[in-house]
């Protein structure tokens, strides 16, 4: 019945379903257990090197490269799974850098379909997994669809199809996702392309129009900017080729390009529109055509097309001694095998127009990586500025993948044709390799493992030579094993590099998080990243908790800026190795600044209380009475939290009670302490501690505190001024003891997520940072700003700081939005300690106000005294001017398919 069924179905339709299959065991092979349940294809093997898992027993790392899918892809697709399950789509993610705009973080995916659908079905854990199977699987398919249309053998299709989908740049990337999503649907645009050229039909360009839409989306924008040239200089070579071969001069062939440009920027401008307005405000790198050469492939790299390991690899003891620390960033290896059969196309091409338009895109491709000065010419176009060239290099394996089948395919076709011309191939390669082994210095005695690699590769070269040498008698089994030799090289090379682990230990719960979500209030977290690594940046994000620091491509500047001036101790060099990435190893008090209310630490830190004010000696005694007997003080730091008394000598027999109270503003004020002290009978003055919550903002402030008893009790005073005797003191931080090796400390004098001031200071913007960790910077009573408040609302401000004694209530903190109960006396601004980014709107009782950047960073709104209801909302209007845009374009690409059918429908129609 089955044989019935595929005899039922037309023979190029049989090969691609067989491709597909193909394709499904490659992909299935290299993932291997990230598929199976209880595994997934994650660097977990990393947490017995992190707080607060550091007592865990997992051995070596399998890869000490990767970490980027532990600190940041995870927590963001965890964020985005658990998001899209409770109901809603995020554009704003709470838990890291005081607030990040998911909606124009290209690396979140925050509109990539595929993702959306696998966080409503699997766990985040087996959807990264299964996505790339499926990736894998897609990619490597839609290249054989290219292929296959420019009129290939059905094998060398098969071989372009399986090394795109193996090739070392998709391997060392495979668990950064955004990557893979990206570069997956790009054959398949020009497939598109070429089809709709080849059947004169526009349906095809707005189907490739969907599918660049679609990598778009994907996430790793730079590839699209390279991508688009690599497809118009493809465009353009064809026209050349029919131009000079056919004397077929004519831009048509341009139509079908502008339309799947169109149509695919115009539905990935929901993405793009809000990644272009908010890049404005990042701390992102910015090239210019001088300082992105720095980025380009070293030349020398280039023998890692023969050796993928001639540098050393991460995976192995050895290690890598390339040009940068990071292995992956270089990686361009498409097999050595596929890269002799690259090297023959030019002699032995088949299809010459296919061949001419591949060596001009290589040409093209090599160009740009190895940083010519064309790469000047790329600056003509929007968004090259964050260009980095070594995000380039997917180039070179797609043009390998392209230059490999047209090689076989014309190898196929005529085994005996051109077979001298593997002689000068393989001088050229040992040319290029004993070159290189002379200027890297590289000897067997000190690079072993480089001359292992290189023999690796001579070994493959020699099988391969040998096959092609015998193709002639039998070119299908021969070809096939040629094939094989391809898959098996790059399996054997990047099946182990991902490290796939049990899921026992995705995120392990632990008591350090568990203690931190007992607390219900709104507050951030800083973990100090030192002697040991502490959770790392974003994962606290897996446990609901929020932190000041974190992992991002897109970090506001300001605060950024803010962040590196309180403090840029890191201790971690790769945690302070690039701009998107904050973390601290100290901690600095001006934290509180961020709503930073507990600090986590890997040893303990001191708790050591700071004196304030010190008079404790005993020159006389006052007596009390009745009434109180009262010391005023003003505080010198922040976090009052003790008064020590001193009273006077008292040869009474009897025990006594005294009544303590502290004030804040005066006798009868803000009460901040009360306490009876039993005074009992001395013959020496006797000090006595009172203890109290710590008041955050007590810096500057006046105090007052008094005492009252028997006229057979007295009190030190100290010096001319009879100032009763007493010291205070204040802590800047509160032991909550260590749990699971890890100590854990509030911050008492953290701002809370919203509060008011009254006074407010206009200082010029490149001020406003060194100002704002001034020591005499009152930042609990005052902002700064770098616009002036509008006249009217600025003069019903107090001249200087003055405490508040409003209400500030936040009665319902979501994603989106944040909603607050104020109740004021007198005129104020309310701070809201989160991220001001453009597309917050803000409204008091129902009528929209204008929002305020306060102190560089945060979101600021000026209320006259009364009650009031404030709401935040986020609302970006270049999200709705994309999502406009992306609905116009998909409806486009409809109508155009739509009046193509229609069109030849009716064609069909007509009677002959």
């Amino acid at each position: 019945m089955l044989t019935n069924f595929l005899a039922s179905i037309p023979q190029r339709r049989r090969q691609s379903l067989l491709a597909l299959v193909i394709f499904a065991i490659l992909a299935t092979v290299l993932l291997n257990r990230a598929l199976l349940p209880g595994y997934t294809m994650l660097p977990l093997d990393m947490i017995p090197f992190i707080a607060p898992w550091d007592h865990l027993e997992l051995g070596s790392l399998a890869n000490p490269l990767i970490s980027d899918p532990f600190y940041i892809f995870f927590p963001n697709r965890y964020f985005q799974a658990s998001t899209i399950q409770s109901g809603q789509i995020p554009f704003w993610n709470p838990y890291i850098l005081a607030g990040s705009p998911i909606v124009a973080d290209p690396n979140f995916q925050p509109f990539y379909p595929p993702n959306l659908i696998a966080a409503v079905f699997l766990p985040v854990q087996h959807a990264l997994p299964w996505l790339a199977w499926g990736q894998l699987i897609l990619t490597g398919g839609l290249m054989y669809g290219f292929l296959r249309q420019r009129k290939l053998i059905w094998l060398a299709c098969i071989l372009g199809g399986g090394i795109w989908m193996l090739n070392a740049y998709l391997v060392v990337w495979l668990e950064n996702p955004h990557r893979l999503s990206t570069l997956a649907w790009l054959p398949g645009v020009f497939w598109a392309y070429q089809k709709a050229l080849d059947e004169r039909r526009l349906d095809y360009a707005a189907v490739g129009g969907v599918l660049l839409g679609l990598s778009v989306l994907g996430g790793q924008v730079q590839f699209i900017l390279a991508s688009g040239l690599m497809l118009g200089v493809y465009a353009l070579s064809m026209v050349v080729w029919n131009g000079f071969k056919r004397n077929q001069w004519s831009l048509r062939s341009l139509i079908p390009l502008f339309i799947i440009g169109a149509i695919g920027l115009g539905i990935g401008a929901i993405m793009l529109i809000p990644s272009g307005e908010f890049a404005a405000y990042s701390q992102r790198v910015r090239y210019t055509p001088e300082t992105v050469l720095g980025t380009r492939l070293p030349g020398q790299h280039i023998i890692t097309l023969v050796a993928p390991d001639f540098y050393g690899n991460p995976v192995n003891p050895e290690g890598y001694w390339g040009q940068l620390p990071n292995y992956a960033e270089l990686a361009t290896y498409f097999g050595v095998v596929s890269l002799l059969l690259a090297l023959t196309a030019p002699f032995v091409a088949r299809r010459r127009q296919f061949a001419f338009a591949a060596i001009v895109v290589t040409i093209f491709a090599l160009a740009i990586v190895l940083g010519t000065p064309l790469v000047r010419a790329v600056f003509l176009f929007p968004g090259a500025q964050f260009l980095a060239l070594r995000r380039l290099l997917f180039l070179l394996p797609l043009c390998g993948a392209w230059l490999a089948a047209i090689g076989l395919d014309g190898w196929l076709a005529s085994p005996k044709e051109r077979r001298w011309i593997l002689i000068p191939i393989w001088i050229l390669l040992v040319v290029i390799t004993v070159v290189t082994l002379w200027t890297q210095q590289a000897t067997p005695d000190d690079r072993l493992e480089t001359y292992v690699d290189l023999a690796r590769s001579g070994v493959l070269l020699l099988l391969a030579t040998f096959l092609l040498l015998i193709l002639p008698r039998s070119p299908r089994v021969v070809g096939a094993m040629l094939v094989l030799l391809v898959f098996v090289d790059l399996l054997q090379w990047g099946s182990d590099f991902n490290p796939i682990t049990s899921t026992a230990y995705l995120y392990p719960e632990n008591e350090v998080a568990d203690y931190l979500q007992q607390d219900t209030s709104h507050f951030r977290v800083l973990p100090l990243q030192r002697e040991r690594l502490l959770f790392g940046p974003n994962v606290l994000s897996v446990f609901g908790v929020q932190e000041i620091g974190g992992y991002s491509s897109l970090i506001q500047a300001d605060y950024y800026d803010l962040y590196k001036t309180i403090s840029d101790q890191v201790d971690f060099a790769w945690l302070r190795s690039s701009s998107y990435k904050l973390a601290m190893s100290e901690f600095e008090p001006r934290v509180s600044l961020l709503n930073a209310k507990y600090i986590l630490s890997a040893k303990p830190l001191p708790t050591d209380e700071i004196l304030q004010a010190d008079q404790m000696r005993c020159d006389a005694a006052a007596f009390l009475n009745a009434d109180w007997t009262t010391q005023t003080f003003t505080a010198a730091d922040p976090g009052l939290n003790r008064i020590d008394i001193l009273l006077a000598p008292r040869p009474s027999s009897e025990e006594s009670a005294i009544q303590f109270r502290l004030w804040r503003d005066g006798v009868g004020g803000n009460l901040v302490a009360a306490t009876e002290i039993l005074a009992v009978p001395t013959d020496i003055p006797a000090p006595h501690t009172i203890y109290f919550k710590p008041v955050a903002d007590s810096a500057g402030q006046s105090f007052v505190w008094g005492v009252s008893g028997n006229e057979e009790t007295a009190v030190c005073t100290a010096g001319p001024g009879e100032n009763l005797a007493f010291t205070a003191y204040g802590t800047q931080l509160i032991s909550h003891g260590e749990k699971d090796g890890v100590w854990i400390y509030e911050n008492p004098n953290a701002l809370p997520r919203a509060y008011l001031v009254h006074h407010a200071e206009t200082v010029p913007a490149e001020q406003l940072l060194e100002s704002v960790v001034d020591t005499d910077f009152d930042f609990y009573h005052s902002v700064l700003l770098t616009s002036p408040l509008p006249g009217e609302q600025s003069r019903q401000l107090s001249a200087s700081p003055v405490r508040s004694l409003g209400e500030v209530e936040i009665t319902d903190y979501d994603l989106h939005s944040v909603d607050l109960n104020v109740k004021t006396d007198r005129p104020g601004i309310l701070v809201l300690a989160d991220a001001h980014y453009p597309g917050w709107e803000v409204t008091v009782n129902g009528v929209e106000g204008e929002i305020h950047e306060v102190n560089g960073v945060f979101r600021g709104v000026f209320l006259p005294a009364g009650t009031h209801d404030v709401s935040f909302q986020f609302r970006p209007t270049t999200l709705y001017l994309g999502l406009g845009i992306a609905a116009l374009s998909i409806m486009l690409a409809l109508i155009i398919i739509f009046v193509v059918y229609w069109r030849r429908r009716s064609a069909l129609a007509i009677p002959n």
